[in-house]
């Protein structure tokens, strides 16, 4: 597990994360780890391209629940392997996390990852301030239907957000965010945010769920949308009847 942003180890005290691998017969497993820090050894597939993926998880969040709170490090095997300590280990990484993420997804779909050009991928995404600035549904798509190239990775639409939030330090949840405080009229101002849901988190640990739509911005209780590779890739909308009465509706000018 890579070392967590300093903002998120300031908010999430005890940090820890649950690995997801797929083991020798293809079959995906996982592993928790109590503490960021810890080393973990598995005996993973040995397939091209075989993802690994690291969901951190805090405080009350619980490790089966890791992935609708914050997105994970990432790596492949044996793109990802080094050496540390006179072993070999594979080294895995924030920039990678989604890139881990898009090729796991294809792999649930059913399609052979073991010819793709894993590293080009890489390399491209890594080309971004932030990667999960990508349009990661659309790579997963295009790659499992095999009509895909490092050409064709777009940014989302995004656009600039201003939230009315209590003072302090606030943050998006990829760990490439800026932590960013008010202004002295109390708003919070989020420059270039893709279109679609968020988790906004503040360094004293409150959440408040907000969803980015083209020309207004919804603001939930923490729950209602969870992040966006979430939404995207498994599904895990909450009930519709908890997202009806306690939203603001901020319409940008």
């Amino acid at each position: 597990m890579p070392e967590p942003p300093p903002h998120w180890q300031c908010a999430f005290p005890g940090l820890g994360f649950t690995l997801e691998y797929r083991d020798a017969r293809g079959r995906v497993q996982e592993v928790v780890g109590e503490d960021w820090s810890e080393r973990v050894e598995v005996i993973c597939s040995k397939e091209q391209n075989s993802p690994i993926l690291a969901y951190p998880w805090a405080g009350e969040d619980s490790p089966a629940g890791a992935r609708a709170v914050l997105p994970p490090a990432g790596g492949f095997f044996p793109f990802s392997l080094g050496v540390a300590g006179g072993k070999e280990v594979l080294c895995l990484s924030w920039e990678d996390g989604c890139a881990a993420l898009v090729v796991s997804r294809v792999k649930e779909l059913g399609r052979d990852v073991g010819l793709f050009n894993v590293p080009r991928m890489v390399e491209r995404m890594r080309l971004a301030g932030d990667p999960w600035s990508w349009d990661s549904v659309a790579m997963a798509e295009r790659i499992a239907a095999g009509d895909f190239t490092a050409f064709d990775i777009d940014p989302l639409p995004s656009r600039d957000v201003e939230l009315a939030v209590a003072e302090g330090g606030w943050f998006l949840e990829s760990p490439f965010a800026t932590v960013r405080g008010v202004d002295s009229g109390g708003t919070l101002v989020l420059p270039a945010v893709p279109l679609g849901p968020h988790t906004l988190f503040s360094l004293k640990g409150a959440r408040i769920g907000i969803y980015v739509g083209e020309k207004e911005t919804i603001v939930g209780p923490m729950g209602a949308y969870g992040n966006r590779m979430i939404l995207a890739f498994v599904s895990t909308f909450a009930p519709s009847g908890s997202m009806s009465t306690s939203f603001s509706h901020l319409t940008p000018p």
